[in-house]
């Protein structure tokens, strides 16, 4: 379950003096603001409000938002709202701006490690593949399997396919990792010749999904 929604503080400000009461004609007031954010496992993501007000120190008599005559408006709110206390609302963001910016790193180190494999294939890489590229009557409820390389020639490699399908590709990807690949029944005797310049190609075009080696 995801629990999020908005929150709110009260930030205080300086006292002000020069803008007179319109309650008692007092002209010392305290000044704040509300803040408000939205957030996400109570981590900070937004701010949704920013609103200053003014309290006369006399009366309790308190001032918000457009209330305030808007030239004292901006100012409360510059000395209220300073980066030090607005910043941190976004604190959620800066998490969510992070965590894609690794996933992009990694994704990118990922795609070259894959084209450097797909470039000099050698034994034993492993390919998760859309098996309509390799059998006549592909399963539309598993279309993912696992090609495996059995031998590599200068030009060509021949490969073996996984007589198991899976509906994900993280179905293949597991059964690479979890060595399903080494019982005896799990690949077809018949290969699969492919010139190790289309590849790149199959790769580009979602055919083969992704490289283990």
């Amino acid at each position: 379950m995801i629990v999020f929604g908005t929150r709110g503080s009260v930030v205080q400000g300086p006292q002000r003096r020069g803008v007179p009461c319109a309650s008692c004609g007092m002209d010392v007031h305290a000044t704040y603001g509300l803040l408000r954010y939205f957030h996400v496992f109570w981590i900070p993501m937004f701010p949704t409000l920013k609103q200053p007000g003014m309290e006369c120190l006399h009366c309790k008599k308190a001032l918000r938002g457009k209330e305030i005559p808007e030239r004292v408006r901006a100012e409360v709110a510059a000395q209220v709202f300073t980066r030090r206390r607005v910043l941190p609302l976004f604190t959620g963001l800066a998490l969510v701006a992070l965590l894609g910016a690794t996933a992009a790193y990694g994704g990118a180190q990922q795609s070259a490690k894959e084209a450097e494999y797909l470039g000099a294939p050698a034994v034993g890489d492993c390919y998760v593949v859309k098996l309509a590229g390799f059998v006549k009557v592909p399963d539309a409820q598993h279309p993912y399997g696992v090609l495996r390389v059995a031998k590599v020639s200068p030009d060509h490699v021949e490969l073996r396919l996984g007589t198991y399908a899976y509906s994900r590709p993280s179905g293949a990807d597991r059964a690479i990792r979890g060595g399903d690949l080494a019982r005896a029944d799990y690949f077809g005797p018949t290969p699969v010749l492919l010139a190790t310049s289309d590849l790149a190609r199959l790769k580009q075009e979602r055919t083969i999904y992704s490289v283990r080696r």
